[in-house]
């Protein structure tokens, strides 16, 4: 339910504005004071909530941010602004990915699409698992690779953001072989 009101702000201004145009309507159908008050408190009410709905960010709202901040460092080739995002504790597999950085120069890095975010809030720390397809183009010393890929990143909250924990990348398909 919270996820309805802080995330969707066109989808609760559309429910507001209906049920605002339907009272109204029946103000100026019956000329009722109740009705003009009611309408005018649907107009005020759709208007907090769309104001709350684009004021508070949810912790799927900061980690979908959070994939598109770090896939731009990349892209930029910013190897420590990368670092600065890893988890302490992470595992072995983000360790290697991060101390090969400097290996590769990327020329595009790009969130193509966030299939899933669940969120984890009652693990200690809390976590989140984003399922993504991403588009890269990386050159090593004498070659160029254009690779769409389908990446899992298990990420922890740490000292008020979000830090990647554990990753598996495989071919694009598999987000395609997973939902089916």
């Amino acid at each position: 339910m919270n996820a309805f009101f802080f995330e969707h702000p066109w989808q609760i201004g559309l429910l507001g504005l209906a049920i605002t145009a339907m009272a109204v309507i029946a103000w100026l159908q019956s000329g009722s004071r109740w009705l003009a008050i009611a309408a005018w408190l649907g107009l005020f009410v759709t208007g907090a909530l769309v104001a709350v709905n684009v004021w508070v960010e949810t912790p799927r709202e900061q980690v979908t941010r959070f994939l598109y901040q770090t896939a731009d460092a990349l892209q930029r080739n910013d190897h420590e602004s990368v670092r600065a995002v890893v988890y302490p504790g992470a595992s072995l597999s983000v360790i290697q990915a991060v101390e090969a950085l400097p290996k590769y120069r990327f020329e595009l890095a790009q969130v193509k699409r966030v299939q899933e975010i669940q969120l984890l809030p009652r693990r200690t720390p809390p976590r989140a698992v984003a399922r993504i397809q991403v588009l890269i183009t990386v050159v090593d010393a004498d070659r160029s690779y254009h690779l769409p890929r389908y990446v899992e990143l298990t990420l922890c909250y740490h000292r008020g953001r979000w830090t990647v924990y554990d990753y598996i990348h495989d071919d694009w398909l598999r987000a395609y072989r997973r939902a089916g």
